[in-house]
């Protein structure tokens, strides 16, 4: 079950969202589902999580939803028991990752470091969330990466824009990327943009 829910994530271009208002939330979502988009990262910072998830398997059955910025086990807990089945976390939290898998749920842990990796494959997880990826190295991190680590694939999130997802679409270890920074007063511009990137 595990495997399976990560392997929906490959070759895929997602938006990472913020909700702090149900109706600009439903509004947001439509218009990204004309650029074809099938997946969405709902932040857990959002005091408005539970209702979010409720709304948007109502208005969008099809829609494949993640957890990210989960930090803390009770989050992660809560958002699965609401329908989450994916988690993504922007650090390495042991006890994140030991009760996703025990319970097979799919987790994608934040890794900045080689030691975050090599604790990912003590688990044999070999999907990794690099963040915040823009901050720490970008696409010459994950090709350093790439030579310890040939078997580990990245999604890359944090402070990437649209400007900045055609330089990871060339790397060959990034499994999926989750772009941020959408501008709601251009988003059927930015979603037109969207239409034209892709893994090739």
């Amino acid at each position: 079950m595990r495997k399976d829910r990560v392997e929906e994530l490959r070759s895929c271009l997602f938006p990472s969202i913020v909700i702090e208002d149900e109706m600009e939330m439903i509004k947001t979502i439509d218009s990204i589902r004309e650029s074809n988009i099938t997946t969405i990262a709902l932040s857990a910072k959002s005091d408005m999580m539970e209702k979010a998830i409720h709304s948007i398997h109502e208005e969008f059955p099809d829609l494949t939803l993640i957890a990210s910025d989960v930090t803390m086990l009770m989050q992660c807990e809560n958002v699965v028991r609401w329908g989450i089945g994916i988690i993504m976390t922007p650090g390495y939290n042991e006890d994140i990752v030991s009760w996703c898998l025990s319970n097979g749920i799919a987790v994608i842990p934040g890794c900045s470091t080689a030691s975050d990796i090599m604790r990912c494959l003590n688990h044999e997880i070999k999907v990794v969330n690099l963040f915040p990826a823009e901050l720490i190295g970008n696409v010459v991190l994950i090709e350093e990466f790439n030579e310890a680590f040939h078997d580990v694939c990245f999604i890359p999130s944090g402070g990437i824009g649209l400007q900045e997802i055609p330089k990871y679409l060339k790397c060959k270890n990034v499994y999926g990327i989750c772009f941020d920074g959408i501008d709601i007063d251009n988003l059927m511009e930015e979603m037109k943009a969207i239409k034209d990137i892709s893994f090739g």
